[in-house]
C-alpha cells in the first residue's frame, strides 16, 4: 500500500530520494505519555501520519538505489546546499553565526545544539527572525527589481522573471507558511501590474488564503499559516493609522511651505516618517500576536517590543547582506567573502539583541492554561510525570510549585521542561532530592540556572554519585545552600498542606543510593478538618520498607495514595507493607529495561486483589491528581483517555 509513516531509525540517516528497504516493528502513533504544550499526536495526524516503525539495529536496514525523489524537490534541496556553502563561505570558525544565518537567510533546519538559541527567539516573541518569513521574499524581490532595472531588463519580462526567483526561492527555503503568503501576493501584485490593474492588498492576502488552503486544508491548523496571515491582517489594518499618528509627534514647522525646506528638514521629514511606520509595525506585531501567543504557547512576552524593534532592523540588514552575497557569488566571489564577514556581524549582534532582551526581568513569562484559570484552584496538585525509570514530581499547593526530583537530563529538557511551561512554572519554590540517581537528578544542575529554586532540600546521607555532586558544587558556585532534613522534620508548603519526613534517620548505614532515598508523607487538610494523606517512597526496597514498619507509630504511614518507584536491587512493595500503608491507589513508575525497573505482573496482580488501583505509569503515563476544599481527590491519568477517578469528601 502507499502511505506516509514516521520511522525511527537506528545509525546514519538516509538521504532525501533514497530508496531503501527495512525490517522493524510497525505500531500506531500514540498520545504523549506526558502534558505539554504542543499537542504533536494531532499535528501529525494531519500530516496523514497515522503509523510509525521502529528499526532496531543497522543491519535490518538496506539502500536499494539512490535520487529517487521527485525532481523538483531534489533540486530545491541540492541548491539550498549550495547556496549554504556560499552564504558560509570564511566562516567556518564562526559556527554559531553561520547556522543562524543559513536559519534565517534559507530555512535551513535547526540542530540540536542550536536549540537554546532558537528557545530564546521564542520566548522573545522573535521566532519569526529565527526562521524564513515573508520578510525575506518580500526583501529578495526588493533587490532583485532594483538589479534588473539597472541591468536594463524591460517592465513587462522584469517582472515574469521576479516572478519565477522568488518562486525558487520559496521552494529553496522550504514552502513555509510565511513565503507561500508573499509568494502569491507579489505574484499578484506583479501580475496586475503586466496587465496594468493595481493589486488590492485585502484582495491578495484573502486569494492566497484561499489558494494555500484549497492546497493544503491542513494548513489552518499550523502555527505558521495562523501567525503569518492574522499579524498581516492587524499589521495592514491598523499599522498605516497609528504610524501617522506617531509621526505628528515631531513633525516639521507645519507653517513652513515644503519648497522651503532645507535639506536637513528634509532627511528629518523621511526619517521621522520612516521611524514611524517601523515603530507601528512593531507594535501591532506585538499586539497582535499576544493572544495568539497565549493560545498557542501559553507565552507573555513584553520583551517582543525590544527584540523586535532592534533584531528586526540587524534582520532587515542581515537578510540583505545574505542575498546581496548569493547574488554576487558568480560575479566577484572577493566581494561574496565581504558581504559573509559583515554578516557575522549582524548575526552576533542579532544573537546579544535576543540574548539580552531574554534576561531582562519580567521580558518573557509562562502562564498556565486558560481552562485552569477559568476554574477553582485546588488546595493541591500532584503531577507524576512518566519518565520510565526515573522521577520527577510536580507540587503545588496554592501558589507554591515544587519539585521532587528532576528526572536524567535528556528527560528535564524533553519532559519536565516543556510542562512546567506548560503549568506557567517560570520559577520553582522548592526542590527536594530524594537520592542521587542519575535517574532522579541527572538534570540537577540545568534545572537551578533555568528555575533556580528558593529552597532545596536534600538529605544528610552521603554517597557517591557524581550527579549529586555536581548539583552541590552548582551550589557553591552560586553561594546558595540547603536545607538537610531527617526524619521527624515537618516542611510547610502552604496553609493545611505540609511534608512530614518519615526516612531517613541520622546516622543510618546503607551502600545503595536506593536505601537512602528520602520518604515523606503529603498531608492536606481541608476546610472540613478532613486530611488527605499521600506517601512518597521513592525508590525505596525491602530495607526501607522494613526500618519504617519497625519505627513508624500505628497509623503513621496510612494514606489516601502511594507514589512508589522501583528499587534497582531489592524487593519493594511487600504485602506487609500494604497491610500498613493501606493507600486507596498506587502510582507505580515502570520501564521496559533494564529488568529491575519492570513491575511484575505477579505482583501488579497481587496489589489487586487487595482491591487497591494500580496506576502503572507504563499503561497510563503521568497521573495528574487534585485535591479540593473539601477533601474530595480526582485521580486522572494521561493514557488512555484522560481516566478520571473521584472520591467523595467522607
Amino acid at each position: 500500500c502507499h502511505a506516509t509513516i514516521l520511522v525511527r531509525w537506528p545509525g546514519p540517516l538516509p538521504r532525501y530520494g533514497d530508496r531503501i528497504a527495512f525490517l522493524g516493528h510497525a505500531r500506531p502513533l500514540t498520545p504523549p505519555a506526558n502534558p505539554s504544550l504542543h499537542d504533536t499526536l494531532s499535528q501529525r495526524r494531519r500530516q496523514g501520519l497515522l503509523t510509525e516503525m521502529v528499526v532496531r539495529y543497522p543491519g535490518d536496514t538496506r539502500l536499494l538505489a539512490s535520487d529517487q525523489g521527485p525532481a523538483l524537490a531534489s533540486w530545491a534541496l541540492a541548491t539550498r546546499h549550495r547556496l549554504e556553502t556560499v552564504l558560509t563561505r570564511d566562516l567556518e570558525n564562526a559556527p554559531l553565526e553561520s547556522a543562524l544565518l543559513k536559519c534565517m537567510i534559507l530555512g535551513s533546519p535547526t540542530d540540536e545544539w542550536m536549540q537554546p538559541i532558537a528557545d530564546q527567539f521564542q520566548y522573545t516573541g522573535a521566532i519569526h527572525l529565527y526562521a524564513v518569513t515573508g520578510m525575506n521574499v518580500v526583501l529578495l524581490a526588493s533587490l532583485l527589481s532594483t538589479l534588473l532595472i539597472a541591468c536594463g531588463i524591460p517592465r513587462r519580462e522584469r517582472f515574469l522573471l521576479l516572478i519565477a526567483l522568488i518562486w525558487a526561492y520559496a521552494l529553496v527555503t522550504g514552502l513555509g507558511a510565511s513565503t507561500l503568503r508573499a509568494a502569491v501576493m507579489l505574484s499578484i501584485a506583479y501580475v496586475g501590474a503586466i496587465l496594468e490593474r493595481p493589486a488590492l492588498s485585502w484582495n491578495s492576502l484573502g486569494l492566497a488564503t484561499l489558494l494555500i488552503l484549497a492546497y493544503s486544508p491542513g494548513q489552518l491548523f499550523q502555527h505558521g499559516f495562523v501567525f503569518s496571515f492574522a499579524i498581516v491582517a492587524v499589521m495592514m489594518l491598523t499599522t498605516r493609522p497609528l504610524a501617522q499618528r506617531l509621526a505628528r509627534i515631531a513633525p516639521p514647522d507645519p507653517f513652513l511651505p515644503r519648497t522651503l525646506w532645507s535639506r536637513r528638514l528634509i532627511f528629518w521629514n523621511w526619517l521621522n516618517h520612516k521611524s514611524s511606520e517601523w515603530i507601528a509595525a512593531g507594535i501591532t506585531a506585538w499586539l497582535a500576536s499576544i493572544p495568539l501567543m497565549l493560545v498557542y504557547f501559553q507565552l507573555w512576552s513584553p520583551a517582543t517590543i525590544p527584540a523586535n524593534l532592534l533584531g528586526g532592523l540587524v534582520t532587515f540588514v542581515s537578510i540583505g547582506l545574505g542575498i546581496a552575497s548569493l547574488i554576487s557569488a558568480p560575479i566577484l566571489p572577493s566581494l561574496t567573502i565581504l558581504f559573509n564577514n559583515s554578516n557575522w556581524l549582524c548575526a552576533k549582534a542579532l544573537i546579544a539583541i535576543i540574548s539580552t532582551s531574554a534576561t531582562l526581568p519580567g521580558g518573557y513569562a509562562f502562564v498556565d492554561h486558560p481552562k485552569n484559570l477559568l476554574r477553582p484552584s485546588p488546595v493541591c496538585e500532584i503531577t507524576a510525570l512518566d519518565l520510565g525509570g526515573g522521577a520527577a514530581i510536580h507540587l503545588r499547593a496554592r501558589d507554591q510549585d515544587w519539585l521532587i526530583d528532576c528526572g536524567n537530563l535528556r528527560a528535564f529538557q524533553r519532559v519536565v521542561v516543556p510542562y512546567l511551561q506548560s503549568r506557567g512554572v517560570n520559577r520553582l519554590d522548592g526542590f527536594l532530592l530524594t537520592h542521587g540517581d542519575s535517574a532522579h537528578l541527572g538534570g540537577g544542575c540545568d534545572l537551578l540556572a533555568r528555575y533556580a529554586p528558593m529552597e532545596i532540600i536534600d538529605s544528610g546521607l552521603s554517597d557517591r554519585s557524581t550527579h549529586r555532586k555536581w548539583v552541590h558544587l552548582a551550589l557553591e558556585a552560586s553561594e546558595r545552600g540547603k536545607h538537610i532534613v531527617e526524619r521527624g522534620d515537618r516542611i510547610p508548603l502552604a496553609p493545611g498542606v505540609t511534608l512530614q519526613v518519615l526516612y531517613p534517620p541520622p546516622g543510618l548505614e546503607a551502600r545503595v543510593a536506593d536505601d537512602k532515598a528520602i520518604v515523606f508523607r503529603l498531608d492536606v487538610t481541608g476546610t472540613n478538618a478532613l486530611t488527605r494523606r499521600f506517601l512518597f517512597a521513592a525508590d525505596s526496597g525491602f530495607l526501607t520498607e522494613q526500618w519504617l514498619l519497625k519505627h513508624s507509630a500505628r497509623g503513621e504511614l496510612a494514606c489516601t495514595g502511594l507514589i512508589q518507584g522501583r528499587h534497582a536491587k531489592d524487593l519493594c512493595g511487600t504485602p506487609e507493607f500494604f497491610d500498613a500503608v493501606r493507600p486507596e491507589f498506587i502510582i507505580a513508575s515502570a520501564a521496559p529495561f533494564p529488568p529491575a525497573e519492570q513491575i511484575p505482573e505477579s505482583w501488579s496482580d497481587a496489589v489487586r486483589e487487595r482491591g487497591i488501583r494500580l496506576l502503572r505509569q507504563d499503561e497510563t503515563g503521568a497521573v495528574h491528581i487534585e485535591v479540593d476544599a473539601d477533601g474530595t481527590y480526582r485521580v486522572e491519568s494521561t493514557l488512555p483517555g484522560p481516566e478520571t477517578r473521584r472520591s467523595n469528601a467522607r
